[in-house]
C-alpha cells in the first residue's frame, strides 16, 4: 500500500549558524503575527522567513513574501547556511519531552522520509480532518515559490509488533545523532540511515500499512494539486518524479510518546435564564455532581471509557456523567456509529447543540465559542468573566483517528492536538 523512500534531506550547517534552537521555528500553522516577529528577532538564519514569511513596507503584491522566502533558501543553499546531504537516507527523529498529562519525562520516535502521494479514494493515505481552501491556496503559493517540501507533515501506522520502532532503535543506538537541539524542556535529535540493506528493510515495512495523516491535511492536499500541475505541465512526465511524493514524518500508534491533548471549549453570550437552569436540565442525559474543580480534573483524568466532562460556571464546577451511550448515539443522526461515540461529537450533540442552541457549523464562525488545551486558562477565564462556562474534556485517544478515518468519516472540529508538534527546520526537501 503505502510507498515511503528515502531522500537527500537539507538541514541548517550548525558549523556557521551555531545552535539550531537559535533557527528551528514552530509549525506554520501555530505560529501568532507577535510569535512570528519573536523569531524573526532569533537571528537572520531562523527558518519561520522561509515558511511564513513577513510582509514588508514596499511590497507590491501578496506574492511577494513567498518569492523572498524562495530567495532565502535558494541563498542559504549557496552560501552553505544549508547543506544538501549526498545520499539518499533516512532520518530518526526523537522528541525528549514532559507530558503535560501526567508530568512523566518520555520521548516519541519518528521516522522522516518521503511518502508517495495518492489520493484518500484510493484508501493508503487517510484523512481526519476537513480542510479549509483559504489554508491550501497559501501553502501552494508556497511550494511554487521554493519547489520544496519545507516542513513534513505527520502521519502514524501500525506497527504492533513493533518492527520498525526496533530498526529505528538500533539506527539510534549505532551513532551519536547528527542534529541536536533543545527548546525549552524538548530536546529534539536527529540521526541519518544511510545503509541501503537497512533502508531496503524498513521501507518493505510499509508496503502492507496504510498511512493515517495525524497533522498537515492541508500540505498533504497542497502535495497533490502541485503533483498534478507540475504533472500536466510536462507532454510526457517520466514515471517517477520528485513532485510525486511528500516529506513525512511517520509514528507508530503504539509509540509510548504518542499524546493527544484535549481541546476544551469556553462559551458567553449564553442566556441568563438558560445558563440558571443548564446544571438541572442536563440531568435529563448526565450524572450532574458538584465538586471542587480539582477534584472533577482528577476524575476527568481517571483512564476508563466512561464518557465525563467536566463544566465549569461561575459558582462552582460539575462533574457530568453520561449514562446511556446507546441512548445518546440513538439521538445523533448522519454518522457512524464510532464518530456519534466521540466525546467532542456527544458535547457538541447533547450540550452544546441540545442545550445551547450553538450547531455544529457555528463553532468556526461564532466570537461566542474559544479553545484552550489548559485547563487551568479554562477555569481563570469563566471565574475571571471572560466565558459564562468551560466544558472540559478527557484526553482523546490516538486510535479515535484510526477507526474514524477508517469509517471514512472527519473527526469534529478542534478534536486533536498531537503534542508536541514537531520543530520545522530540522530537515527539508527540494522537489
Amino acid at each position: 500500500m503505502a510507498i515511503i523512500r528515502p531522500f537527500k534531506g537539507i538541514h541548517y550547517n550548525t558549523n556557521l549558524v551555531g545552535s539550531l534552537d537559535q533557527v528551528i521555528s514552530p509549525p506554520y500553522d501555530i505560529i501568532t503575527p507577535m510569535q512570528r516577529d519573536a523569531l524573526y528577532a532569533r537571528g537572520e538564519f531562523n527558518f519561520v522567513r522561509i515558511i511564513l514569511n513577513r510582509p514588508e513596507p514596499g511590497d507590491n503584491s501578496v506574492e511577494v513574501p513567498y518569492l523572498r522566502a524562495a530567495h532565502y533558501l535558494e541563498t542559504w543553499l549557496e552560501t552553505g547556511v544549508f547543506v544538501l546531504d549526498d545520499e539518499n537516507s533516512f532520518y530518526v527523529y526523537e522528541q525528549e519531552f514532559t507530558n503535560p498529562l501526567d508530568g512523566e519525562r518520555i520521548s516519541r520516535i519518528g521516522l522522516f522520509c518521503v511518502l508517495k502521494l495518492s489520493p484518500y479514494e484510493d484508501g493508503v493515505v487517510l484523512p481526519h480532518e476537513e480542510t479549509r481552501k483559504k489554508a491550501k491556496e497559501d501553502r501552494l503559493q508556497l511550494m511554487r515559490a521554493t519547489s520544496a517540501n519545507t516542513e513534513p507533515i505527520f502521519g502514524l501506522y501500525e506497527d504492533e509488533k513493533n518492527s520498525v520502532r526496533s530498526e529505528l532503535m538500533q539506527a539510534m543506538q549505532a551513532s551519536n545523532p547528527m542534529l541536536t537541539a533543545t527548546v525549552g524542556d524538548e530536546i529534539e535529535r536527529v540521526w541519518r540511515i544511510s545503509d541501503s540493506v537497512i533502508l531496503s528493510r524498513i521501507s518493505k515495512m510499509f508496503e502492507d500499512a496504510p498511512i493515517w495523516i495525524a497533522d498537515g491535511h492541508h500540505r498533504y492536499e497542497t502535495g497533490l494539486s502541485y503533483r498534478d500541475e507540475r504533472r500536466n505541465a510536462l507532454s510526457t512526465p517520466p514515471a517517477d518524479m520528485a513532485c510525486d511524493y511528500i516529506l513525512i514524518i511517520l509514528s507508530a500508534f503504539n509509540d509510548p510518546g504518542l499524546v493527544v491533548l484535549p481541546t476544551h471549549r469556553l462559551v458567553r453570550n449564553i442566556p441568563s435564564n438558560t445558563l440558571a437552569e443548564l446544571a438541572n436540565n442536563l440531568r435529563e442525559s448526565f450524572d450532574v455532581e458538584r465538586m471542587k474543580s480539582e477534584e472533577m480534573l482528577t476524575r476527568l483524568a481517571a483512564s476508563d471509557d466512561t464518557h465525563r466532562f467536566g463544566m465549569v460556571l461561575a459558582q462552582g464546577s460539575y462533574l457530568l456523567t453520561l449514562r446511556d451511550l446507546d441512548v445518546a448515539i440513538g439521538r445523533i443522526t448522519g454518522h457512524a456509529d464510532v464518530w456519534k461515540k466521540l466525546d467532542v461529537t456527544l458535547l457538541q450533540e447533547l450540550i452544546l447543540c441540545g442545550h445551547l442552541g450553538i450547531s455544529a457549523e457555528q463553532l468556526t464562525t461564532t466570537p461566542d465559542i474559544a479553545y484552550t488545551r489548559d485547563t487551568h486558562e479554562a477555569l481563570n477565564k469563566v471565574t475571571g468573566g471572560e466565558f459564562q462556562v468551560a466544558f472540559i474534556l478527557s484526553p482523546p485517544h490516538a486510535d479515535d483517528v484510526r477507526r474514524v478515518a477508517l469509517s471514512h468519516e472527519k473527526m469534529p472540529p478542534k478534536s486533536t492536538y498531537f503534542y508536541p508538534k514537531q520543530w520545522s527546520g530540522l530537515l527539508l526537501r527540494k522537489l
